[in-house]
């Protein structure tokens, strides 16, 4: 089997959950996501 790494990854936060987890998303953490319309989960 051929093993294959991906050329690009794309980042998804999900607010709701790194809140429940005790993680605080920063404004630079939103701005490295590409399609914030679609990738940030509120």
């Amino acid at each position: 089997m051929k093993v294959t790494v991906p050329d690009k990854l794309d980042l998804i936060l999900n607010l709701k959950a790194a809140e429940a987890q005790g993680i605080t998303v920063t404004d630079e953490m939103k701005a490295e996501v590409k399609d914030q319309e679609n990738n940030i989960i509120q």
